[in-house]
């Protein structure tokens, strides 16, 4: 939500050469209402010239009061100021009241488009952006944020759309290619993906430790664990207070380690089975030896049974 903040401020700012002021206000002389406002409203933009944002509202504040009436620009001035302090509930009515007065301008449209995406109130941001874009469909602004907007619902193909309409006006925006990149990594462009990480890291090496992060991930998903070490390891040197990017980077290395090889072991000889006793050879000798003693018997038995038998 960082990147958003820097967008959104810069835009706000960039809101009043957006929203041109009646420079009535400040030629008229004299002491009427019209004057007092044009006062006020020199003041506002000295001071937004200068960053004094709050005070800047004041002025503005004062200067709807002198004049209330067809006062649409000094609404959306003051909605962008308000957009740039953090008061985004403030900025979506101030928006709001200048599109009752001018319902089909598009920049009213797309300043409360802003303050709803800081609101988390992302269908009411894409209606309004939408609304935009239909306005001045040249604005490429509305697009960016608009892909933002449908992201955070997880319409990745339509934040693609919307990325690549604002990247073709401006193919340098880091924080675009950021978002981009990651609308490509959820699609499962992941080659897409490394080109825009890549990109965005080319124009500012030095803040964004976040894109080696990202890009790191993406090798991951592509196994390329090796590309995805190096780019964990050049986010924890960049943000040392990263722990998690440094625990990533050693488990990549975890993964491009060989696995461990086998210690060989020895093969141990079979256990010899015991020899039986019931060896063919044996069964045949024991089959002769009771053979013989059966005969010696029947022998035996007849010699008892002659008379001329004279045995003990």
């Amino acid at each position: 939500m960082n990147d958003m903040k820097q967008i959104f401020t810069a835009l706000a700012v960039a809101a009043f050469f957006l929203a041109p002021l009646d420079n009535s206000f400040a030629k008229k002389k004299g002491t009427g209402a019209s004057s007092d406002a044009g006062g006020h409203i020199k003041t506002a933009l000295e001071l937004v010239d200068q960053r004094q944002f709050e005070p800047a509202i004041a002025e503005f504040t004062k200067a709807l009061e002198a004049s209330p009436d067809n006062a649409y620009a000094i609404y959306q001035n003051r909605g962008a100021m308000y957009l740039a302090v953090g008061k985004y509930a403030e900025a979506a009515d101030d928006y709001s009241k200048a599109l009752e007065q001018k319902s089909d301008d598009p920049r009213s449209y797309l300043g409360r488009g802003q303050a709803n995406l800081y609101l988390g109130k992302w269908d009411d941001a894409i209606a309004d952006l939408s609304k935009a874009i239909e306005l001045k469909p040249e604005d490429v602004e509305a697009y960016g944020f608009r892909g933002f907007a449908y992201a955070k619902q997880n319409d990745w193909s339509k934040a693609l759309e919307d990325y690549d309409k604002y990247l073709a006006a401006k193919p340098t925006d880091q924080v675009a290619l950021e978002r981009r990149a990651e609308a490509n990594r959820n699609q499962q462009k992941l080659p897409e993906a490394i080109s825009d990480y890549t990109k965005a890291i080319e124009q500012d090496t030095s803040k964004k430790w976040t894109l080696y992060k990202g890009r790191a991930y993406t090798y991951h998903l592509m196994k390329d664990y090796a590309k995805a070490a190096a780019d964990y390891q050049k986010a924890y040197e960049m943000n040392p207070k990263d722990s998690d990017a440094q625990r990533r980077a050693a488990a990549e290395q975890a993964l491009l380690a060989p696995p461990p090889t086998p210690t060989s072991v020895a093969t141990p000889e079979p256990t010899p089975e015991p020899k039986s006793v019931f060896t063919p050879l044996n069964l045949g000798i024991a089959g002769g030896i009771l053979l013989l003693l059966i005969i010696i018997i029947v022998v035996v038995m007849k010699k008892k049974g002659r008379p001329d038998y004279l045995g003990s």
